[in-house]
């Protein structure tokens, strides 16, 4: 690791093999490089005030009722904390209310496909105060954006001017993108966050909320319970090849990159580390390694023990095929992460398991479907969930 400082606050960038990223004299994203080309992304926070109006309702746990457009948070002359490694750079600066830091992980793993932002937010001193990152772009994306379902599935959302900005909010479960012919910016969460593009080229996240008033929804009081908040984002920028085009035109639902899906999913599974204590049973192997590596658009969401079916308890599994985009793969990012082909044999993935067979069950596990031979190879279309119990 290297630190240095420097008397005059100046412009400084990092770069592993995939990304390069830029910074302004304040430590803010300024813009992100991917192969030859340099795309302007502005990061910057704002803040929404509460609109008071007499006989009307006013913002609270339910409602979002702001005074007008968001205001720009500034802060002079922050103090910018840079530090470069050969695993990692990252620059981390004080904001009025966020600790912000960028990193750039120089590894080959999901983490070093786009910079990620963390932000811990702290606005418990304030009142009616809703505070959002905002990412400037020259991206064209009109009127459209795109923001997930739980996670599942993408969905085209359009802007409406007749609408109030409120109106043109939408949950972010896990990710968001805006794109044009050639380009996509997307933004994936490590936690259930709202979002818009209320201008083209511009992507906002809503971060924190301290609203002092009910809005009469149920609750009986505000927002007042904040405490020191962390997000983690993934900023992934790309480029699509030219020669792609999509296989529906203005289809309603979106589709997920292959770097945005594994940047995702490292994101909100990470590795857990567990400690083994001497009082532990002997008897149970120290390690499980899979045979096999499935295909990183093949998941496990549902996997669990006691499933309660026919008077038995089982294992049930859930399978889930996602599908991706394919117009901003390349040679390197597949065999890095490589991608199935519609099958999966599950024998390889429990080596250790004694007998064939396999039952194939509804996604509640209340009803038995099918008996399936384990070495078998089980075939899966694109969005399709399928659901086992051994």
């Amino acid at each position: 690791m290297s630190e240095e400082v420097s008397p005059s606050p100046s412009e400084f960038s990092f770069q592993n093999s995939r990304v390069g990223v830029s910074f302004n004299k304040q430590g803010l994203l300024k813009a992100i490089k991917t192969g030859t080309t340099t795309i302007p992304v502005h990061l910057d926070f704002a803040k929404y005030g509460v609109a008071f109006r007499h006989d009307h309702d006013r913002s609270g746990a339910y409602l979002f009722l702001p005074d007008g457009e968001a205001i720009e948070i500034k802060a002079e002359n922050p103090v910018v904390n840079v530090v470069q490694g050969p695993l990692l750079s990252y620059v981390t600066i004080q904001l009025p209310y966020v600790k912000h830091k960028a990193i750039l992980y120089n590894t080959p793993g999901a983490d070093g496909l786009g910079v990620e932002i963390q932000n811990t937010v702290d606005i418990q001193k304030t009142n009616n105060f809703e505070i959002v990152m905002r990412l400037s772009t020259n991206i064209n994306n009109t009127d459209e954006f795109f923001t997930d379902s739980n996670g599942y599935q993408v969905i085209r959302r359009k802007r409406f001017k007749k609408l109030p900005l409120q109106a043109n909010f939408y949950p972010m479960p896990t990710k968001a993108y805006i794109e044009d012919k050639t380009t996509r910016l997307t933004v994936v969460t490590s936690t259930p966050l709202g979002c818009s593009s209320l201008n083209s080229g511009k992507l906002e996240v809503m971060l924190d909320r301290r609203l002092n008033q009910d809005d009469n929804l149920g609750v009986g009081q505000g927002v007042l319970d904040n405490h020191p908040t962390q997000h983690i984002f993934r900023i992934i920028l790309e480029k699509k090849m030219s020669s792609c085009q999509a296989a529906v035109i203005d289809h309603p639902a979106g589709f997920a990159t292959l770097s945005a899906s594994v940047a995702s999913d490292s994101l909100l599974n990470p590795l857990i580390k567990m400690l083994k204590s001497q009082d532990d049973d002997e008897n149970r192997a120290d390690v499980y390694a899979p045979e096999f590596q499935m295909g990183v658009d093949l998941s496990v969401p549902t996997f669990k023990t006691n499933v309660y079916i026919e008077g038995k308890y089982h294992t049930g599994l859930i399978l889930h095929r996602q599908y991706l985009d394919t117009c901003f793969l390349d040679s390197v990012l597949t065999k890095q992460f490589p991608l199935s082909e519609g099958k999966v044999n599950l024998r390889p993935l429990f080596p250790h398991l004694e007998g064939n067979k396999l039952y194939k069950a509804t996604l509640t596990f209340l009803r038995t479907e099918t008996l399936v031979d384990i070495n078998d190879d089980i075939e899966f279309c694109p969005m399709e969930m399928k659901a086992f119990y051994l």
